[in-house]
């Protein structure tokens, strides 16, 4: 079998030793144990592990794996002395963390997906209470691991981000969902999470989504665009700028996880979206805790009078649920109706 380090130029480890060190005794002590599980001969010398390696890149992807939490990668740090080199010193000046080369690596992993768009759309019913009917879905993206697997969300935009590629992901995600929903023949409102950081100027970012939309013939008004992180905007100016790239589109637009923060309740007196979704930690419980209530209130307040739409999203008891119909919320989410599914479903069970 081929070295995998073929596929990485940042990493690109064949035969030879990779020395690993770590300033938590605790932390080298358990990755030499699982350096040794992993079938290596592990020899400990003086605070340092030293691993006599084939291709030195398949062990780093085997370290990627699930055996460390990031705060441990960042601890663990490594470097490489090719087979035949004359051991110095000095190779230690340069230690790079387990951390970075998981994200070079994991990087790797996912231009490969993306190269090959292996993913799949999963769609959350949007329930209206007026009918209690499907009004529309949220769009979410799993990846498609090399074994069939699927990776969720999290760990796709965890991968993108220690590597540098979270514009690409997100531009990707918005043009799968887009094709999801064509090929699906889907006639309801559909909701696409985009993330504002790696929107740089709408008009030229944008209009790859815009172009995409109108050759698949969508109905681009029940296209809603939603901002996902909302509580982590830093540039609200920047923000509206898509915005109404967007609503001038033709699209329609929504703000996600309101009300979480004072940051996120202030972007309403600044922005004009379509809908507000409400935080899902505020309708965990809501009816049992006041706190969460008179958030609750000030966001219908706010929202009936700019006439934004609001969505309680979340729910997943009855009791939540019907706290939240007393606020007359017209649109609902949540696990209580259903979770997210590759064929949208039809009707409510």
């Amino acid at each position: 079998m081929a070295c995998r380090c073929e596929a990485t130029n940042e990493y690109r480890y064949n035969q030879g030793y990779m020395y690993f060190t770590a300033g938590v005794p605790e932390i080298l002590k358990s990755l030499a144990l699982t350096i040794k599980k992993l079938g290596y001969n592990a020899e400990y010398q003086k605070g340092v592990i030293v691993v006599s390696v084939k291709c030195g890149s398949d062990l780093l992807i085997a370290l990627c794996g699930e055996h460390f939490n990031e705060k441990e990668k960042k601890e663990i740090k490594f470097t490489f002395l090719p087979e035949g080199s004359v051991f110095d010193f000095g190779i230690f000046a340069n230690l790079d963390t387990l951390s970075n080369a998981c994200g070079i690596l994991g990087g790797r992993d996912l231009v490969d997906m993306m190269n090959n768009k292996s993913f799949k759309v999963y769609f959350q019913p949007i329930i209206d209470m007026n009918n209690e009917s499907i009004y529309g879905y949220e769009c979410l993206l799993r990846g498609i691991g090399k074994k069939g697997e699927i990776i969720p969300p999290g760990k796709l935009f965890g991968m993108a981000k220690g590597s540098d590629l979270l514009l690409r992901l997100d531009r990707v995600a918005r043009e799968c969902s887009l094709e999801a929903i064509a090929e699906k023949n889907i006639d309801k409102y559909c909701f696409i999470n985009f993330l504002p950081s790696s929107i740089y100027t709408p008009e030229v970012c944008l209009r790859t989504t815009y172009n995409l939309a109108v050759k698949l013939n969508l109905n681009l008004e029940k296209i809603v665009f939603e901002v996902s992180e909302t509580e982590k905007v830093e540039d609200t100016g920047h923000l509206k700028s898509i915005l109404t790239f967007y609503q001038k589109s033709g699209f329609r637009t929504a703000l996600d996880d309101i009300g979480s923060g004072y940051a996120s309740l202030s972007l309403l007196a600044k922005l004009s979206p379509d809908f507000v979704k409400v935080d899902r930690e505020i309708i965990k419980d809501i009816h049992t805790s006041k706190l969460k209530q008179s958030i609750l209130q000030a966001l219908s307040d706010i929202s009936s009078k700019n006439n934004i739409l609001l969505l309680a999203e979340g729910v997943e008891k009855k009791e939540e649920l019907e706290y939240v119909k007393s606020f007359n919320i017209r649109f609902v989410q949540g696990f209580y109706y259903a979770k997210p599914s590759p064929e949208p479903a039809i009707h409510l069970n």
